[in-house]
């Protein structure tokens, strides 16, 4: 301290002048060096590395466990334990326990390596401390690990699982050989995942809790939106009640995988898809008695699907849509299938995050169309244009048009914007015979596709954007959040167990436990309509079937696809069915189509050459 005279005033009277010593203390005090402070005294890099190695986080290649540290501190021996643990996996070194008990834990390493490691109990406290630490090794890395138990491996798969519970035990094995170079069982890989499913449950369940919270969420951050949380057992079922009087259809795609177990045909294949492609009766029928020339029996059979649920020609017409397989809702169930595994939560911020990309990919998508309406629209208008050429029109002077197409004659009103085959209504882009009779009468054809088609109309779908949701610090969550989950359904059909025991004869045992692990957690794979009257086939029948599929061809330029529940389809429009009408003869109109039905165009099937004993 140092010592100064100062001028003081009188602060009663303000008269008086005094001086007065007094010892005051500065900022930084050179005189002597041996109170000297600088910042020598700390060693960032070893304070830097100290916080890293408490983060704790289990990374890919446990980056944070690669170092131990002398001063590193633990709060009881288990978590000591999970850190040696990491440190040994990291490190590929087999270091074994040398002591342990209550109050001290003793590492070493294989005998010849310097590597000692001694935790004991913190005496100026409560908590565990490095007491020894020799941390050089000159041993070799270790193919087999004692370090590696299953709780060990359950920590370092966790995060993993919990982004794809689908993962297998093969790709952990590989995983962990390519990482560390280590070798696992695959009993202590599936305990270990077990272990892992276990705890993450934990976290599937409190997500629930946290949904409402979420969900405020995104209506703070999306002002507008409807959000609203339906936790039912009975969803599916309380799904009919939300749109009553909507028309619903089957997905052709699964009619076949069903179907054609028991009629299996390339020729069956196209029919049926001929079939489903047909937009009016006449075409229909045909196409049923090109399969009933080929088996009466699949005929009947195929007819236990309603065809007004998934043949063109009885569907309606308002939803400018023809398509008759699901590939939308199976596209984007593909598209979220890693998200799907995850829980609820994280499961819904990917969705959300997709999205979110998705809608700005889309709309530079088509900003860069270079005509006015979507690529495959003109694709397909492109085509109708070349068979609108093979046509032949008459015209009766007032609105009637007769336009031939092969044996078939449609009649085409240009005011109402309907033909007799339904494509123009189905789809709103201008059938053949209705392209036949604009050019007829001088009228552009393309100006009468429906405006949905147009760039303008993609543009305003896809300028409305997600905005950003913050992190889940921000969320309110509030105890009268907390709900229940539903109760986890294991889709486990009874027979299957047989049938799977049978597919797996011939492989080696690793690939069985590997399968039989995943059998618990995965849905049933068996494409089989359990709603059809049609008898199921026995165990042996499924084996031989699908054992066969691995070696014969499933219709034409199909490649074997044992492992797909729904083998996709290979029978394409453009390339079958629109072909075929381009290469047609002459056109002749011998057979007069016509259309009864409702305003919606929807009509029921009649006078078809084959009947169903029993419909699906």
């Amino acid at each position: 301290m140092l010592s100064q005279t100062v001028f003081a005033p009188n602060i009663i009277h303000h008269s008086e002048t005094y001086l007065v010593e007094c010892e005051y203390g500065t900022d930084a005090e050179t005189e002597s060096d041996d109170d000297q402070s600088s910042d020598d005294e700390y060693n960032f890099d070893e304070l830097e590395l100290i916080k890293m190695l408490k983060s704790k986080e289990v990374n890919v290649d446990l980056s944070h466990y690669k170092e131990l540290h002398p001063s590193m501190t633990f709060k009881d021996l288990n978590e000591a334990r999970k850190i040696v643990n990491l440190y040994s996996l990291a490190n590929s070194k087999p270091i074994v326990v040398e002591k342990s008990d209550r109050t001290r834990l003793r590492y070493k390493c294989m005998i010849g390596c310097p590597f000692v490691l001694l935790i004991s109990q913190d005496g100026k406290g409560p908590g565990f401390k490095v007491e020894t630490l020799k941390i050089n090794h000159n041993c070799e890395d270790a193919f087999k690990n004692p370090r590696a138990c299953t709780n060990t491996l359950a920590q370092y798969f966790k995060s993993k699982l919990q982004n794809n519970p689908q993962y297998k035990l093969k790709d952990m094995r590989k995983d962990l050989k390519d990482q560390f170079n280590l070798n696992a069982s695959t009993s202590k890989l599936k305990r270990g995942k077990r272990m892992a499913l276990q705890k993450l449950q934990g976290s599937f369940l409190d997500d629930f809790n946290r949904i409402e919270a979420y969900a405020n969420e995104l209506r703070l951050s999306n002002p507008g939106s409807d959000i609203v949380i339906n936790l039912s057992k009975d969803a599916l079922e309380q799904v009919k009640n939300v749109l009553p009087l909507s028309h619903h259809r089957y997905c052709v795609r699964h009619i076949e995988a069903n179907w054609m177990k028991r009629f299996r045909s390339g020729e069956m294949n196209k029919l049926l898809w001929w079939a489903g492609w047909s937009t009016y009766e006449e075409d229909f029928k045909d196409q049923l008695s090109a399969v009933g020339a080929l088996s009466k029996s699949a005929a009947k059979d195929l007819l236990k699907y309603p065809p007004q649920t998934w043949c063109r020609a009885y569907l309606d017409t308002i939803c400018k849509n023809q398509m008759v397989d699901n590939n939308f809702i199976e596209s984007f169930n593909f598209w979220i299938l890693e998200a799907r595994g995850k829980p609820i939560l994280k499961m819904l911020e990917d969705i959300r995050i997709k999205i979110m990309n998705r809608l700005r990919e889309k709309e530079e998508d088509a900003s860069k169309w270079t005509t006015d309406y979507s690529p495959k629209c003109m694709k397909l208008f492109t085509a109708y244009m070349r068979i609108a050429q093979l046509c032949s029109v008459d015209f009766n002077g007032d609105l009637g048009y007769e336009v031939s197409e092969g044996e078939d004659r449609h009649t085409v009103n240009l005011v109402e914007k309907e033909c007799t085959c339904r494509s123009w209504q189905l789809t709103g882009i201008p059938c053949p015979h209705a392209i036949k009779a604009m050019l007829y009468q001088k009228i552009e054809p393309k100006n009468e596709i429906n405006w949905w088609y147009s760039k303008e109309a993609y543009l305003m779908t896809y300028r409305e954007k997600l905005m950003h949701v913050r992190g889940e610090q921000f969320w309110n969550v509030l105890p009268e959040h907390a709900m229940v989950p539903p109760d986890l359904v294991k889709t486990f059909v009874e027979g299957e167990q047989g049938a799977t025991l049978k597919r797996k004869r011939g492989r080696t045992e690793e690939e069985s436990e590997e399968e039989s692990e995943e059998e618990v957690e995965e849905p049933h794979g068996e494409d089989y309509d359990v709603n059809s009257s049609a008898p199921r086939p026995t165990q042996d029948e499924e084996y031989h079937f699908m054992s066969s599929l691995q070696y014969e061809p499933f219709g034409p330029t199909r490649e074997p696809e044992s492992d797909s529940d729904i083998r996709p389809q290979v029978i394409y429009e453009n390339s079958t069915k629109l072909k075929m009408r381009m290469n047609q003869q002459r056109a002749t109109g011998n057979r007069v189509i016509s259309f009864r039905g409702d305003h919606a165009g929807i009509s029921e099937p009649t006078n078809l050459p084959y009947s169903p004993t029993n419909l699906t």
